[in-house]
């Protein structure tokens, strides 16, 4: 499950939620629009995909009206049948604006955290992958892609012979990591992380046939790309040994942070004597980029002694904070709201505040607070200029910012002044955010690494 959805069917979702919303009156109309418009989904939905979408749309919107009804056991009983509903639920409920009635707040708060919940634990779960049988290099890369929902492309002018060889493959239930290494093997291949786009994975022909220690059980994949030794002759305390860990993960997913605290890093040799690390108060931290799905860990542990070759194992735990399920935030005619105007969505808020002349140029303040963040404000938080904003005239035209610069932040709150260069007071910003940010770990277990 990818963490953002196709932009031309959210198109279609938040139109079809707005007619929802309206009135019950409604739903013959709305019935219409959901019927022409599923007529051109994408070819590979299934044939009941566009009728069960219609039914939660419209059972979306029938629930979230009860959900301001005088009764409570009717509020109650919306609330339970809007998440007995699913995630695609989410697209079809109102954001909380400082307008909507508390309790409104409170129930359309828990429902989203519930569903974005169940968003989040499907989308780190590892991809399971089954492929038994005989394919061209071609057609077994697009089963998995298929498969994993992970997007694979092909390097420029490569050579049509190697996508058209056939290989045998035989891979039950394997991870999205351990079928492309079998793959690669099989096929030739190898990633190219670096020559690709955010979301893909690019593969390109391969040279030569390296194997090295892995642990791709997850949806992260761990290797060791680098083992060096370094002896100081005049402070024999700064001796070390440096094992460099290369983290990649599936392309479908876009972490914010990853770091592996020394004081989870166990390393054993292999006469079963543990590896001590120089400072266990170390935490070992990489900036992510959004267009390389991968960042390189430099671990020291001590020098061992010349008679040891290899570590026998090295355990230690990746941290990573992941971004929730992508949310859209509207505001219409933005000078008329007042500074500090905000909007709700699971555990996410966003707020306007205000709207200053530059010179020639008109700076918007949006500020994007979260419940909780791990340390995902504290530190590389190139990730939140990554967020789309706009803006949209009356006629449809829209307007990109011309520059964007950080105004701010502390644990819960980041603030983000956009220029642009009309004057945005009679128009619509339109912005996306993570509705959640979400920590997580994961144990890596790395075995049989040989020493220089």
């Amino acid at each position: 499950m990818n963490f953002t959805t196709d932009r031309n069917v959210r198109l279609q979702r938040e139109l079809l939620r707005d007619l929802c919303v309206r009135s019950a009156a409604m739903l013959t109309a709305v019935l219409t629009c959901l019927t022409l418009l599923t007529v051109s989904a994408t070819a590979q939905d299934s044939a009941d995909e566009p009728v069960d979408e219609m039914k939660i749309a419209i059972k979306a919107a029938e629930l979230q009206q009860k959900l301001d009804d005088p009764s409570i056991e009717v509020r109650d009983n919306a609330e339970a049948a809007i998440i007995k509903l699913g995630a695609l639920a989410l697209d079809y409920l109102d954001p909380v604006t400082e307008d909507s009635p508390t309790d409104t707040i409170e129930r359309l708060g828990r429902i989203r955290k519930a569903l974005e919940t169940v968003v989040v634990e499907a989308a780190v779960k590892p991809t399971l992958i089954s492929l038994k049988g005989n394919f061209s290099v071609k057609e077994a890369a697009d089963k998995i892609a298929k498969q994993s929902g992970n997007k694979i492309v092909w390097a420029d002018g490569l050579d049509a012979q190697i996508q058209d060889r056939k290989v045998d493959l035989e891979i039950e239930k394997a991870s999205f990591w351990e079928a492309m290494e079998i793959f690669e093997a099989k096929a030739k291949v190898r990633a190219n992380t670096f020559g690709g786009t955010a979301g893909e994975l690019l593969l390109v022909p391969a040279t030569n046939a390296v194997t090295v220690p892995m642990d791709a059980s997850g949806i992260f994949q761990t290797s060791v790309v680098q083992v060096s030794a370094r002896r100081n002759l005049e402070n024999p305390e700064l001796d070390y040994c440096g094992i460099r860990i290369r983290v990649r993960w599936e392309p479908r997913l876009a972490p914010i942070t990853l770091a592996i605290p020394a004081s989870s890093v166990s390393v054993i040799d292999e006469f079963d004597d543990k590896v001590q690390l120089p400072n266990p108060a170390a935490t070992f931290s990489a900036a992510v980029q959004p267009e390389i799905p991968e960042v390189e860990f430099s671990i020291p542990i001590g020098l061992v002694d010349r008679q040891v070759e290899k570590i026998s194992k090295l355990e230690a735990t990746l941290k990573a904070v992941m971004p929730g399920r992508s949310e859209t935030f509207e505001f219409r005619k933005i000078g008329r709201l007042k500074p500090g105007y905000k909007q709700s969505k699971a555990a996410v808020s966003v707020s306007l505040n205000g709207i200053e002349k530059n010179e020639e140029l008109f700076g918007i303040l949006v500020k994007y607070s979260f419940d909780q963040t791990g340390d995902a404000l504290e530190s590389h938080m190139s990730w939140i200029f990554e967020n789309p904003l706009k803006l949209i005239d009356k006629d449809g035209k829209e307007y990109l910012p011309l520059a964007k610069e950080s105004a701010g932040r502390n644990e819960n709150t980041v603030g983000i002044r956009y220029y642009f260069g009309d004057d945005p007071s009679a128009m619509t910003l339109k912005c996306e955010t993570p509705a959640a940010i979400v920590p997580m770990e994961v144990k890596i277990l790395l075995q049989n690494i040989p020493l220089p």
